[in-house]
């Protein structure tokens, strides 16, 4: 088969993500795999050189793969480059937004692709449903929801946009029981496929042989991540427990200095497991720009739970996530 992927994620990012494993899986498995980057605008060059430089060339490149995909691991790699996107995720200027967003180009969607499968993520691929629809129309269209679009900040436009066509996927696959309740209930005729995330166990039992990363004359939380960090909370634990050390891993300016906090920007995955594996105290403390305690899905347990967990490591999260476990102290 024929198989399109339509991923926020760089390919080639340190920070490997569910489609870059479907992408892996779909490929051994010898079907014709290509991963678009999308959103990809001059917008995403601008945050990358305020964050990171190295993202900043990896996005450069693949700003030209649009115009000239290329072969990697044997999967194509592209992407879909426009002028500008809803960076901030803002509520106003929707339409100049989207019409400006739909200019875009790549060349995967040429119509001489003839795409089996196209696979969309949570994002603002979103809006090129229609679009790729009408391109191919024989195709079947999922939708692996890896994000409630409420919850991360996306525009009220999105969102809507989303419960729009939510209907004419063929499939949904969600990754926990929690996200399977809540789109059960938006989109209660719709083939929903619960497709729980799980753990390279060879990889995890290989980091905690390894040699541990830390000082053993303190003890040691860490946070593993990529949205938002509560970063009141980092604030106010580093300044009650000097003899803690806090490590953040993921793609962070240092917004709290104390000589017990420590930054080490993003690491590919495989680095980061001796982190986990060798800590006192796992941290569940991203936040979302829209999160609010009524708001929140109850008993949702996201990637990283699952990841400490594995290790036996306490959990800290916030207590409105409901994960009434004894190692989980909300």
């Amino acid at each position: 088969m024929n198989i399109l992927l339509l991923s926020c994620h760089l390919y080639d990012s340190k920070n490997q993500a569910g489609f870059h494993h479907y992408a892996n899986a779909f490929q051994k498995l010898n079907h014709k795999v290509s991963f678009c980057t999308c959103p990809n605008s001059f917008l995403n060059l601008i945050k990358e050189v305020k964050t990171d430089v190295s993202r900043f060339y990896e996005r450069l490149r693949v700003l030209w793969y649009s115009f000239f995909p290329t072969r990697k691991h044997g999967v194509r790699v592209g992407g879909y480059v426009s002028i500008l996107h809803n960076y901030a995720n803002l509520n106003v200027g929707q339409s100049l937004f989207k019409f400006i967003f739909h200019l875009g180009y790549s060349r995967m969607f040429n119509s001489n692709e003839d795409y089996d499968i196209i696979m969309f993520e949570s994002n603002i691929c979103l809006y090129l449903h229609k679009k790729l629809k009408k391109q191919f129309p024989s195709a079947t269209f999922i939708y692996r929801i890896s994000d409630v679009l409420k919850l991360i900040g996306a525009s009220d436009d999105l969102i809507d946009h989303e419960k729009t066509i939510i209907h004419d996927f063929d499939l949904l696959v969600v990754p926990t029981k929690a996200t399977y309740s809540y789109f059960k209930e938006l989109a209660p005729s719709s083939h929903i496929l619960l497709q729980q995330q799980g753990v390279n166990k060879n990889q995890f039992d290989h980091a905690i042989h390894s040699v541990s990363p830390y000082d053993s004359t303190f003890k040691h939380a860490v946070y593993v991540g990529m949205s938002d960090i509560d970063w009141e909370f980092i604030q106010i634990a580093a300044n009650l427990f000097p003899t803690i050390q806090f490590h953040i891993i993921g793609p962070y300016s240092k917004k709290v200095i104390f000589t017990n906090v420590f930054y080490y920007g993003l690491l590919p995955f495989e680095e980061s497991l001796p982190y986990i594996a060798h800590c006192d105290l796992g941290l569940n403390i991203a936040r979302y720009p829209n999160e609010t305690p009524s708001s929140f899905i109850p008993a949702n347990k996201p990637l990283k739970y699952m990841q400490y967990t594995y290790f036996e490591k306490p959990i800290i999260p916030p207590s409105y996530l409901q994960l009434n476990e004894p190692h989980v102290f909300n």
